[in-house]
């Protein structure tokens, strides 16, 4: 089996990881639905590609399957 170690302090913006716990300029990837305005970075990446209208985009639904926590790099 291999491993990938991610070091998350020098992940880029939208980096997308599966950890067992919250991590700090990490979001839950879970269909959330954000502010552009509060989000730029992440904005620019992911657009509405998950939904959302021209102030607000959605993160993509990571826990459908209930078995892993992902989250989003958004800084």
């Amino acid at each position: 089996m291999t491993y990938l170690t991610i070091n998350k302090s020098n992940a880029r913006v939208g980096t997308i990881i599966a950890a067992l716990s919250d991590i700090e300029n990490y979001i839950l990837a879970d269909g959330r639905e954000l502010s552009c305005k509060e989000y730029p970075a992440l904005f620019a990446l992911i657009g509405t590609r998950f939904g959302g209208s021209g102030d607000t985009f959605k993160l993509p639904n990571l826990s459908e399957n209930g078995k892993c926590i992902h989250y989003i790099k958004w800084r």
